[in-house]
């Protein structure tokens, strides 16, 4: 008998995990969606912002593109009794102003001097089926692809076009004065796709990179049927492109394009109305000495910041008010889930502002000082709510029993931790 409990708890276990992978997956390519957005709208030296820089030059923005999606989970992967699966990505604003350094030596980066680090998070949930894309592709819905490679496929036509502008077709005429032409280039441009071909491919980045190629005679062709079908007068001959220097080889010419967000992520939270907490921060200062052989990576010292910051952060939770009257704290009797997943929620909290300080002993410890690491620890209360909800559906209306915490209040002191 135990052994068939403990059989259908490991089939329980695997069942479990194949379920949340892909929302693990669709979690993490969200963040990573969100980071590049992100990064690049960060300003440089507080005017033009990265996109703007990055725009100048394919090599950058691919570059850039990839390192940011190359970058692994941080902090650990939220799973709750809803389904959902939260991950979070970080990158240090000194590592991306070392990236750029290095894309381009001769420039000097200040890139969000008002930050420390970016932040994301991704969220997936269970019971989302995966798109049949290549990975790193998971949160673009198929019709979201399909724009895409339209976008990218068209911006690469245009681009054959205008590197045919400089092209003769006759002694001292070039095709410049035509392709110029609104009318003719809009007709010629319905007829290179039927007569050229197109190739798209899905970058790791989440790029789609077309490429368009037209041979010599099939452009001259296109060329000839759109002047026959506009012209009103004697129409040109551009036949005398193929003896023109440059044109024995086809026509190609490459462009990218990224996916619209047209498919938003289900949100069970978006059409009930939400406290005004739920747009907010919590933010906790902590505080905890420093052991420089177990922090050694800064995941660890923030682990330790987050340990600090959970119990202040659970009673701050536990005081938010509700719509329906009552608080936060009236859901947590008797409802072992919904503490379960408000554990798991703090517990991913956002580490920042990281600083080392040091205390001058006194006499009592022979005057030896002694060395703390500090932080704010922030909870995003948005997930808060998303998690409070369900539950908050089912509970009766009880009287509130505080003020929402939420508030801008002065920072006190609790059990030497400081609270904002």
């Amino acid at each position: 008998m135990p052994l068939a409990c403990g059989w259908c708890l490991w089939l329980a276990i695997v069942l479990a995990d194949d379920l949340a992978a892909p929302a693990e997956r669709l979690a993490l390519a969200r963040a990573h969606t969100a980071l590049v957005e992100v990064v690049l709208a960060l300003p440089i030296d507080g005017r033009e912002s990265l996109r703007h820089w990055a725009a100048d030059d394919w090599s950058r923005e691919a570059a850039l593109r990839a390192w940011l999606w190359q970058r692994p989970r941080f902090g650990p992967l939220r799973r709750f009794s809803t389904g959902e699966v939260a991950a979070d990505l970080r990158v240090d604003v000194s590592d991306l102003t070392g990236l750029l350094s290095a894309l381009q030596p001769d420039a000097r980066f200040v890139v969000g001097a008002d930050r420390q680090a970016v932040w994301t998070t991704g969220r997936g949930n269970v019971t989302e089926t995966l798109p049949p894309h290549p990975p790193g592709w998971e949160n673009v819905a198929p019709a979201d692809l399909a724009l895409a490679r339209q976008a990218a496929t068209a911006a690469a036509w245009e681009r054959v076009l205008t590197r045919a502008e400089t092209l003769a077709y006759q002694p001292g005429m070039t095709l410049r004065a035509a392709l110029t032409d609104p009318a003719f280039r809009a007709a010629l441009r319905r007829h290179v796709p039927t007569l050229g071909s197109a190739e798209t491919e899905l970058l790791d980045c989440q790029v789609v990179a077309a490429t368009a190629s037209i041979s010599p005679a099939q452009f001259v062709q296109a060329l000839q049927q759109t002047e026959q079908a506009i012209s009103k007068d004697a129409p040109r001959d551009f036949r005398g492109l193929l003896l023109a220097r440059g044109v024995q080889r086809a026509l190609q010419a490459t462009a990218r394009a990224t996916p619209p967000r047209t498919t938003a992520a289900p949100d069970s939270a978006a059409s009930a109305p939400a406290p005004a907490w739920a747009g907010r921060v919590l933010r906790v200062a902590v505080e905890v000495p420093d052991q420089p052989e177990v922090f050694r990576r800064p995941e660890r010292i923030m682990a330790a910041l987050r340990v600090a910051a959970d119990p202040v952060l659970m009673e701050k939770v536990q005081r938010l008010g509700l719509p329906g009257g009552g608080s936060v704290a009236d859901l947590l009797a008797d409802n072992d889930t919904l503490r379960a997943d408000l554990r798991t929620c703090i517990s991913g909290g956002r580490v920042r502002d990281l600083a080392q300080i040091t205390r001058a002993g006194d006499a009592g410890d022979a005057g030896e000082s002694a060395t703390s690491v500090t932080g704010n620890v922030e909870l995003v209360l948005d997930t808060v709510w998303r998690l409070v909800l369900p539950h908050a559906r089912q509970a009766t209306t009880r009287p509130a029993t505080t003020q929402p915490a939420a508030t801008s209040q002065p920072a006190e002191t609790r059990s030497g931790v400081a609270v904002d």
